[in-house]
């Protein structure tokens, strides 16, 4: 496994910490990025995990079912299960369904 990064912050009287530029840095993490915290109370661990929003008129690309699809989708090409056609020919394909 791959070591991770660490650093030192310090949490301010209102609760805020700066993450350390490296660790910004190699996690692509930019100002208004959201973070997901989970504590670990007997451990004293907090985990931060950088959250990607998603707007919900585009959520259903991101259902566990659209995800499998995408990647049959994405092996057939790779084996060249596929056929080209003209817009014409797709369009009397499709209309014929």
């Amino acid at each position: 496994m791959e070591k991770g990064i660490e650093g030192k912050v310090t949490m301010t009287s209102r609760g805020s910490v700066t993450i350390p530029s490296d660790i910004r840095k190699a996690l692509g993490c930019r100002p208004g990025t959201e973070f997901r915290v989970t504590a670990e109370p007997d451990t004293g661990m907090m985990i931060f995990y950088a959250q990607v929003s998603v707007d919900r008129d585009q959520a259903w690309f991101w259902t566990p079912e659209w995800l499998r699809l995408e990647a049959e989708v994405d092996k057939d090409f790779a084996e060249g299960r596929y056929k080209e056609k003209s817009s014409t020919e797709f369009k009397k394909e499709i209309e014929s369904w």
